[in-house]
């Protein structure tokens, strides 16, 4: 219920036509998965209404065509004022609002570009400049990478404070979702404004400290030539990340932001923002109570891996009627293996941000951006490889020659 919002905000930014055949069934789905009591929508379909939840798919549903008078959106604007509107926004969807026009940047606590500044000499390592020395706890590398890589195109749009002009109908949306009119917030002072239902871990005083101090270096210290070529980094590192994945990247959030950050920075007629918009389809998925958006582009080298492997177990992979489909099986597993490294390694260190190398699996394809790291001891497509080709294997299947 979190991924949709990002999808269809980012389209109607970058005045990407969301086909009718979504619109209708992500109207559905919404509809559908609507809390039955309070109209509300939490962070998936179990969840509890929440602020992110219901105020964010509101904004969905009337950007893809509600009436305001309808049912569904009456109860749940209604559930969005009880929740005290979208002034307590935990920060992504301070961002995505802000984004759309209908929220302000300053409202928001800072993300610097400048966490993944990174000046690398070729010639010589003692040159190479960075903001955080490798060993900093908080480095961007040491991070998920679901974390990092979100952030990375977030921090491309807030530093540049990218928003889409003010339209009749965002205007409408904005005055529907606040429990007092726009003009008379002070966004400033609304950084830390979160609905509690919406507060999983209340912030330290540390974190609160140093949120000030960026604050204060936003506003008084940028743009300089450091900040300036802390953008230019993550950019290049948005291009590599959309490189290195054909434009899926990691997952659906981060693939809304690239499509948002290439709308800016190069424009609809790019090659880099056609090609996001084919790749969307692969997050998007109909089932009966409408479409909705995975959280990857399928599960299919996991699906295949576990259901060979389960064959093993149960000793049947000797039977001849399995034969065939087992070696179809595993010359899937061996054409889905990663056989290029990519294009780079966060702070272009080997083994950093992005653990591949030839002959890695990932959990969907050979696309799919999350391989399994070197440290661990072997994913699930390796082990049945490994075991089906042993020499010592009673098992008659043999794959093609290794590529």
């Amino acid at each position: 219920m979190f991924l949709i919002p990002g999808l269809i905000i980012a389209m109607y930014i970058s005045s990407t036509p969301v086909p009718e055949s979504w619109r209708v069934e992500i109207t559905r789905y919404l509809c559908n998965f609507a809390n039955p009591v309070d109209g509300g929508w939490g962070l998936h379909t179990h969840h509890k209404s929440t602020a992110y939840g219901t105020v964010m798919n509101y904004v969905v549903l009337r950007l893809l065509g509600m009436d305001p008078e309808h049912a569904v959106a009456v109860k749940a604007r209604k559930k969005i004022h009880e929740l005290g509107g979208a002034i307590g926004l935990p920060h992504w969807g301070k961002f995505w609002l802000s984004a759309l026009g209908i929220y302000e940047w300053e409202g928001m606590n800072p993300i610097p570009p400048e966490l993944w500044y990174y000046n690398f000499s070729p010639s010589c390592v003692a040159f190479t400049r960075r903001l955080f020395p490798d060993w900093f706890p908080i480095h961007p590398h040491k991070w998920w990478i679901h974390v990092r890589n979100v952030y990375i195109p977030m921090s491309y749009i807030f530093r540049r404070r990218l928003s889409h002009p003010l339209t009749d109908l965002t205007k409408q949306i904005r005055d529907e979702i606040y429990v007092q009119p726009y003009e008379s917030y002070v966004f400033s002072k609304h950084r830390n404004t979160i609905a509690p239902g919406d507060m999983y871990n209340p912030h330290t005083p540390l974190l609160d400290a140093l949120n000030w101090i960026v604050t204060q270096y936003e506003r008084y210290c940028v743009p300089t030539r450091f900040s300036d070529a802390a953008v230019a980094r993550v950019w290049e590192l948005i291009c590599n990340e959309d490189d290195n994945t054909d434009f899926l990247c990691v997952g659906p959030v981060n693939n809304a932001l690239h499509l948002l950050a290439v709308y800016y920075g190069e424009g609809r007629n790019s090659y880099r923002y056609k090609r996001h918009v084919e790749r969307l389809a692969d997050f998007m998925w109909v089932g009966k109570d409408g479409m909705m958006m995975n959280g990857t582009n399928g599960v299919q080298l996991w699906d295949t891996a576990f259901a060979v492997a389960a064959v093993f177990e149960a000793d049947l992979a000797g039977e001849k009627e399995y034969i065939p489909v087992l070696t179809k099986a595993l010359e899937f597993l061996d054409d889905m293996q990663v056989l290029t490294t990519p294009v780079y390694c966060l702070g272009d260190l080997p083994n950093r941000s992005r653990r591949t190398s030839p002959k890695k699996h990932t959990g969907t394809n050979a696309k799919e951006p999350g391989p399994f790291p070197h440290d661990t001891k072997a994913t699930p497509s390796q082990t049945v490889q490994q075991r089906a080709s042993a020499p010592s294997s009673s098992y008659k299947i043999t794959l093609r020659t290794p590529r």
